[in-house]
């Protein structure tokens, strides 16, 4: 699997998240223990057929859906890019 070998070599995992079924693969990855925290999680809007909705409502549902001690980025595809990475300015920090 490629997640134990970047764990072998201390590489940061970043997880894509296209919709709310994305969460059952990351949480996954997390329980078998091959990620360390803070776990970082891109939130990916506007390709079709593979994204939830670009609305608000949905970016702010995403980021409540976070495992605990996470960060995240958003980025949005096309005429979506500026109104969704203005959503990156709200959301929970981790401590360092």
């Amino acid at each position: 699997m490629v997640a134990r070998c970047m764990k072998a070599v201390n590489c940061k995992v970043k997880f894509e998240v296209f919709n709310s079924f994305s969460w059952w693969s990351v949480d996954h990855v997390i329980q078998m223990g091959l990620v360390a925290e803070p776990y970082w999680c891109q939130f990916v809007f506007g390709q079709e057929g593979a994204c939830s909705l670009p609305t608000v409502k949905t970016a702010l549902q995403m980021i409540d859906d976070m495992p605990p001690h996470s960060l995240f980025s958003v980025i949005g595809i096309g005429p979506l890019q500026l109104p969704i990475n203005t959503l990156s300015h709200y959301g929970r920090t981790y401590p360092c």
